[in-house]
């Protein structure tokens, strides 16, 4: 649930090497990510103002599941046991969580000051491997959020096995 060293929550997998046998000991493993990456990039608006970009702002993000497992035979990550809020805070305006994939009926709470600002995005099923780029624009009372979507970026490489 902490997501101040996102590096030790990314989860990446490959399937079984190919392309390897006797012959040719070099297995290509297309390593991917298996979690979902949100990423909020948040201003301010006519009737709020964000004094700088280094003022923290923290982003709850309700009914998330902090455990699953994953199914080394296919790569499908499943979560398990109950949901919680987790949180993160903006860097410069930008604020970063990395969730288990699914279905996502809960909220988005931004909090700056003191003042609590409020989005839904109701029933957005989050698929794992992709990244979910967020605007979120803080005005009274609540937060307007507009996004798009992308796979996020690979790298791959290639291990020799002896």
């Amino acid at each position: 649930s902490s997501q101040t060293n996102q590096s030790a929550i990314d989860l990446l997998y490959a399937p079984a090497g190919t392309a390897y046998s006797k012959t040719s000991p070099n297995a290509a493993l297309p390593f991917e990510h298996k979690l979902v990456k949100l990423v909020f990039n948040i201003s301010g608006s006519t009737t709020v103002t964000i004094p700088s970009l280094s003022t923290a702002i923290t982003v709850a993000i309700s009914n998330q599941h902090t455990t699953g497992e994953l199914n080394l035979v296919n790569g499908v990550v499943t979560p398990s046991g109950g949901t919680t809020t987790i949180t993160s805070v903006t860097n410069f305006g930008t604020a970063q969580a990395i969730v288990l994939p699914g279905t996502h009926n809960g909220t988005f709470t931004f909090t700056m000051a003191g003042e609590v600002f409020t989005a839904t995005i109701p029933d957005a099923t989050f698929v794992g491997g992709y990244k979910y780029t967020y605007a979120v624009t803080l005005t009274k009372a609540t937060a307007v959020i507009t996004g798009s979507i992308k796979a996020w970026e690979t790298d791959g490489g290639s291990v020799t096995a002896q």
